[in-house]
């Protein structure tokens, strides 16, 4: 790992007045796009706190790199030889990060220009380990197609639980206390869902809340085909799986499984995949029999697939009548 010269790393930046945030960027083959996400970030600057950006670059072969260094009077540039993957990269940065918190962004994503203002205001409880926020997503840029949005159906306070039950925490929304990562880093020898293993662990000892409020626009790809999805589905299942190991009963950890595969459930219903849904629907009833809206929306997936989209077309339509 190369960590490039930083003009900033002088005795009297390490006594800063303000609190300062550590951005962390990954980057592998970003070269179009992580100019519009440095951009963003530095936008975020306010007079009440300092931001450092430090962007990893992760054996990229697209020039990446050189952009980055081409950029290094706003950003600390570090090389990482190899393509070690985004958990590498991350925990290398987290050990050269400077800030009171530490936040993260993809490089194909965008923050919004109050982000970190509205964000790092809810750290005056000093329970609060981590903040995050919803987004809207997007294809090419915020602007060209219109963003769709990203419902997170966020929850705040002691949310572990909650949390082993649905993922609601997406990383580049996220920002975190530095004394919430002193021991927790992201694990290397998971290749998906790295980052839930990450906030359920914060979790578990930390308050989490939340903005109300889209803050970011997150890039869809097509690396998020079906293939990745049902493999982080899996991932996610097996993270679940462990944490529950720890309840002693049975019941409890029935039923939080039970949570987990309705939720994955409602993303195959978003998409109008409902023999997906079907199949994790029944998982949902088998660990809890008296789960209500599972058997519901299990009944529903039995309606034919056209007829069913068509029904709820027109419910998507009566609702946004009402409103």
């Amino acid at each position: 790992m190369i960590i490039e010269p930083d003009s900033q790393d002088s005795p009297a930046t390490m006594d800063r007045p303000l609190p300062l945030v550590s951005v962390i960027v990954p980057c592998y083959n970003a070269l179009h796009t992580v100019d519009a996400t440095i951009d963003s970030i530095l936008r975020n600057q306010r007079p009440r706190f300092d931001i450092e950006i430090i962007a990893i670059d992760d054996g990229s072969s697209d020039g990446t790199l050189q952009r980055l260094r081409e950029r290094a009077d706003s950003v600390r540039v570090i090389a990482q030889p190899g393509n070690r993957g985004v958990s590498c990269a991350r925990n290398a940065a987290i050990e050269q990060a400077r800030g009171d918190f530490v936040a993260f962004c993809d490089a194909d994503d965008i923050w919004m220009d109050d982000k970190l203002d509205r964000q790092l205001a809810l750290f005056e409880d000093p329970e609060v380990g981590l903040v995050c926020a919803s987004g809207l997503t997007f294809s090419r840029t915020p602007g060209d197609l219109g963003p769709r949005p990203w419902s997170s159906r966020l929850k705040r306070g002691r949310v572990y639980e909650d949390l082993l039950s649905r993922n609601f925490i997406g990383t580049s929304t996220t920002v975190v206390r530095r004394s919430a990562l002193r021991e927790n880093r992201f694990d290397t020898r998971l290749r998906h869902a790295e980052d839930f293993d990450l906030w359920l662990r914060i979790a578990r000892d930390w308050k989490v809340d939340f903005v109300d409020a889209p803050l970011i626009y997150y890039r869809l790809s097509p690396s998020q085909a079906s293939s990745n999805w049902v493999a982080m589905h899996e991932s996610r299942l097996g993270i679940i799986r462990r944490h529950v190991d720890q309840f002693p009963q049975p019941w409890r950890r029935r039923t939080i499984l039970s949570r987990a595969m309705f939720a994955y459930a409602l993303e195959h219903w978003d998409i109008r995949d409902f023999a997906g849904a079907r199949a994790k629907l029944l998982q949902a009833v088998w660990l809890q029999p008296l789960a209500g809206r599972a058997w519901i929306r299990l009944l529903t997936t039995l309606i034919p697939g056209p007829a069913l989209t068509q029904l709820l077309r027109i419910k998507s339509k009566q609702r946004a009548k009402r409103a």
